[in-house]
């Protein structure tokens, strides 16, 4: 036979399991319920955003102007340091709207040939054609499909730069139909 005091010590212990259990659970809910917060916000943003883009269409804005604006937009609500949009011509795709100091995407720049940190930046961030058939917008394209990269620090398929000022650290490419 059990005595009274383990038997109430038993029964404390599995009211203090199920008090700590009903505690997690009542943590995963206000987890879940910010996060449903959260999406409604991210929701009214972007849906705000494109009320914006939509105004500017009927407008008569020029590709331009929305591509500006959606640089901007795509860049402040990522919280990226630069964004771009890339048009495809005959012979290779072209910034056609840039946002902040955009990396060049084509190849690694080394700093040797360039004296001043500055001259090297400007260098940097000169304008840039991308070829038609490589690399990762080239991949975007024609798999007319989105791409993110978390990582692009660690990705091949992202050129690596040295200095801080131009390294990417994560990439988001869609394409624009």
């Amino acid at each position: 036979m059990i005595s009274p005091y383990v038997l109430a010590l038993i029964l404390l212990v599995m009211l203090l399991a199920a008090l700590f259990l009903i505690f997690k659970i009542k943590i995963g809910m206000y987890a879940l319920q910010e996060d449903y917060e959260r999406s409604n916000e991210e929701k009214q943003i972007l849906i705000d955003f494109l009320h914006i883009i939509a105004e500017d269409i009927a407008k008569g804005a020029n590709k331009n102007a929305v591509y500006k604006r959606l640089v901007r937009g795509t860049a402040f609500s990522c919280g990226a340091m630069s964004a771009c949009v890339f048009v495809k011509t005959k012979r290779a795709f072209v910034p056609e709207a840039v946002e902040g100091l955009f990396p060049p995407l084509a190849k690694k720049l080394e700093r040797g040939g360039f004296p001043k940190r500055s001259d090297f930046l400007e260098k940097a961030f000169q304008t840039e054609s991308l070829p038609l058939d490589e690399g990762v917008i080239a991949d975007v394209y024609n798999s007319g499909k989105p791409l993110y990269i978390r990582n692009a620090e660690n990705d091949s398929r992202i050129v690596r730069n040295n200095d801080d000022s131009i390294k990417i650290r994560s990439f988001i490419a869609v394409p624009i139909t």
